[in-house]
């Protein structure tokens, strides 16, 4: 719900919340966005550089045939990064993570995690993985 209120798609039940004008946000979700159809589709559709998205998928251990499979086949690993790799090639100011890791095997999450420290994107992301959080976080709110 926090989430949500902060990327704009909820109202706060109480309080205020200011947003820069012209922020743009990218949201990976905790349910991916893309469930059915092709990648290449869901890429034009979206308008997302193919050619960017598949180096980002390639970078966490995702090649091969996955353009010709339809995204109902995938694994819920392979959702998963395909929903980072979605938000990663979205021409954004701010990401915004809800649980990143969820279904990603050790080396995935490694792989994401030199991503994320080499390109220091500006991001805000709930997790449950200490080790990740201690690793990438430069700050942090516990609930």
């Amino acid at each position: 719900m926090l989430l949500d209120v902060l990327c704009g798609a909820r109202s706060p039940d109480s309080g205020i919340v200011h947003r820069a004008g012209g922020l743009r946000v990218a949201r990976a979700h905790q349910t991916p966005l893309w469930l059915h159809g092709g990648l290449a589709d869901r890429l034009r559709e979206d308008d997302l550089d193919a050619r960017l998205f598949r180096q980002i998928l390639g970078v966490m251990g995702m090649e091969g045939d996955v353009f010709d499979r339809p995204i109902e086949t995938f694994s819920e690993g392979e959702r998963r990064k395909a929903e980072l790799a979605r938000s990663f090639v979205s021409p954004v100011d701010l990401l915004i993570w809800d649980e990143p890791l969820n279904h990603l095997d050790i080396p995935s999450r490694e792989q994401i995690e030199t991503v994320l420290l080499e390109y220091t994107p500006t991001m805000l992301f709930v997790e449950h993985d200490r080790r990740f959080v201690e690793h990438i976080a430069t700050g942090s709110i516990q609930l």
